[in-house]
């Protein structure tokens, strides 16, 4: 919520329930800064609003989600501009997310078509694994804590960290004079990428998911919210719900050695610049 709700929430909404009877009282208030919108504060009367549907028409949802995270206002006000959410996917999530991902996929399915089974690993190797896997834990520790920004910026850097692994390592040279190393190596970075898929999916569930497929599974990481029609006491209304298993998701990868991978696809997509005319959402 935003920080004008506050009073609200902390005091108000708790004494309604006090006075209403014996209900339990909110113990965890998660609240925001304000966003404005190219120097200026959100207004419908004034048309400086986004709309959601205009946006989705033009641009993926994880980018949207990504860029309101990375660089929304969860300790201080901050400023929605289109050319910095341009900036922000493609310097960010394609050059460093959808980077790691395209080009450990694909050195992989091309050379190998699964999961390549590992040679004699390094101790750049099991540092690097080591490294991802505890971050798990500390993302989660962040998320529980609602500083959402903290968790993403931590699984971003964590994905930095890979890319220097696979540009040191080279494995697309490597596996024309040793096929075992670069098979390593592949094993390793898509571990890492596997982990951080996990890491990730709660700000990019709908990449994350195609990101799954890519990885051989086949079950559901992120199932999404639906709308659907109930009736009570003779009347109809629409309820947003969805079926959630109660599956603890939340663990090292599991890759194992041999998983067939498909042809993998690119999880994002270059922005172009801005047009001299801003996108409809902004009008």
């Amino acid at each position: 919520m935003g920080k004008d709700n506050i009073t609200f929430h902390t005091v108000m909404w708790p004494a309604i329930l006090m006075g209403a009877g014996d209900l339990k009282l909110p113990d965890e208030i998660v609240a925001s800064e304000f966003l404005h919108m190219e120097g200026r504060k959100f207004s419908t009367s004034r048309g400086q609003v986004v709309y959601v549907k205009d946006v989705l028409d033009r641009y993926d949802a994880d980018a949207l989600r990504y860029y309101l995270m990375i660089a929304g206002p969860e300790n201080q006000d901050t400023d929605f501009t289109w050319s910095e959410f341009i900036r922000r996917n493609n310097d960010e999530l394609v050059a460093t997310w959808g980077n790691l991902v395209h080009r450990t996929l694909v050195n992989a399915h091309r050379n190998f078509g699964a999961v390549p089974a590992p040679g004699r690993t390094s101790p750049a190797d099991e540092l690097l694994l080591k490294e991802i896997e505890d971050a798990l834990g500390y993302v989660a520790d962040q998320l529980e804590e609602a500083r959402f920004q903290n968790a993403l910026k931590h699984a971003m850097a964590m994905a930095s960290k890979v890319n220097v692994y696979l540009g040191t390592e080279q494995p697309w040279h490597t596996i024309k004079t040793d096929r075992e190393r670069a098979g390593t190596v592949l094993y390793v970075a898509l571990r890492c990428v596997d982990n951080l898929k996990t890491m990730l999916t709660p700000f990019l569930p709908f990449s994350s998911q195609r990101l799954h497929a890519m990885l051989g599974y086949e079950d559901v990481i992120a199932p999404q919210p639906e709308v659907r029609q109930f009736s009570e006491d003779g009347t109809s209304h629409r309820v947003i719900t969805g079926e959630y298993e109660a599956v603890d998701r939340w663990l090292p990868s599991r890759l194992e050695a041999g998983r067939k991978l498909p042809p993998p696809q690119a999880l994002f997509k270059r922005l172009d610049d801005l047009p001299e005319e801003e996108p409809p959402a902004s009008s």
